[in-house]
């Protein structure tokens, strides 16, 4: 069925790109973000499109997320040394626990299969420069609560399986608000 593009477009000039919600847009969905991506399975490798099935778009989507992720919390990454801990859970253990599921999750949302939360459109948050910096913001920001919390909840409670747990809420969290948060980055920077 083919909808009237034309109907409703009035006054669409004078909002901006995040107020409209993109869908006059050849990329539709709220600015900054990958809905496309969610919601088909092409995928684009080495300079050209391809069709892939199920396992290859949860590998190429794993590969950009966890480059995303590692690209961007190095701050974080090359601070873990630095910090001497004494208690049932490691620095690196819950550094572990809280990047692996920011990485897994991100890349579920990334294929569309978990929806984030807070917001309607499907996706992940697409590499655009002025989303630059609030990865490496929010991304070092989840890791530092996340081994924080973490280490803190293992050295209260004598367990580390508790501070596990909470690396894990935090690292998933933390990949399910990300695309909320850029859009509302994006409603206030764009």
């Amino acid at each position: 069925m083919e909808r009237d593009r034309t109907a409703g477009r009035a006054g669409a000039e004078q909002r901006t790109r995040a107020q409209r919600g993109g869908e006059f847009s050849p990329r539709a969905g709220p600015p900054g973000r990958e809905t496309t991506a969610a919601e088909t399975n092409v995928r684009r490798g080495w300079g050209s499109r391809i069709r892939v099935n199920r396992f290859g778009m949860f590998t190429n989507d794993l590969v950009r997320v966890f480059a995303e992720v590692g690209v961007f919390t190095l701050p974080v990454l090359v601070a873990l040394p630095l910090v001497a801990v004494e208690g049932p859970l490691s620095v690196f253990q819950a550094w572990l626990a809280a990047t692996a599921l920011l990485v897994f999750l991100g890349t579920l949302v990334r294929c569309g299969w978990v929806p984030p939360l807070l917001t309607d459109a499907p996706g992940w948050v697409r590499l655009k420069p002025t989303l630059l910096v609030l990865r490496a913001l929010y991304f070092n920001l989840v890791l530092l609560v996340g081994i924080g919390g973490a280490l803190a909840v293992a050295a209260v409670t004598g367990v580390a399986g508790a501070g596990l747990g909470w690396a894990v809420v935090a690292g998933s969290l933390g990949a399910l608000l990300f695309p909320r948060v850029t859009d509302e980055w994006m409603v206030r920077v764009a």
